[in-house]
Order: structure tokens, then sequence, then C-alpha cells
């Protein structure tokens, strides 16, 4: 039963292997070198770095890992207050990034 057993799990880690890749590529290459996502560009929100320049793959990869300390301790709560509390309406992934979220002009 066993080996049934992490054969299957096996075979469900190879499933979830595009979803991540999807999720990579959406998230940090995107937002890396467009500024947006499919969702921010519908919004008119792009990301920049702080001194308005574009946005960074390697400031897109650090925000969106830093998501992590913002999301999951706290249910967001963490993000939701630093937004709240920043000049620029920043969470702790655009803090550490120097990145910030504006609507496009």
């Amino acid at each position: 039963m066993s080996s049934i057993r992490s054969s299957w799990d096996r075979s469900g880690e190879w499933s979830s292997s595009p979803g991540r890749l999807s999720t990579l590529v959406y998230g940090f290459l995107l937002e890396g070198l467009y500024g947006y996502t499919p969702g921010k560009c519908l919004l008119r929100l792009v990301v920049v770095q702080s001194d308005e320049s574009t946005c960074t793959v390697g400031a897109s990869i650090l925000r969106n890992l830093l998501w992590i300390v913002d999301a999951f301790p706290t249910a967001n709560l963490v993000a939701m207050v630093l937004i709240l509390v920043t000049d620029d309406n920043q969470r702790v992934g655009d803090l550490v990034a120097d990145t910030v979220v504006v609507k496009q002009q």
C-alpha cells in the first residue's frame, strides 16, 4: 500500500508543477517586464520603482516573495496596516524592493 501511496504523491507533485511555473511567470515576469499583471492593467495600476523608473524583474521577484510576510501569518493584516500607514501605501514587499503601485498615466 505504501508504494501505491508514494507513487500517487509523486504524480500529484508533477501535476502541480505547471501551476507553480505559471504563477511565477504571471507574477514575477509580467510585473518585472511590463510593470503590471492583467488584473493591474484592468484597474489601470502599474508597479514602478520609488523613483518612478520602471520595475525590474529582480524587484518584482523580491516584492512578490515577500508577500509571504504580508499574507500568511496574519491573513493580510500586516499588508493592510502598512498600506494604511505608509506615505506611498506600500506593503512589506514594496518597502524592501523599493517599489510602489501607482495609477497609470
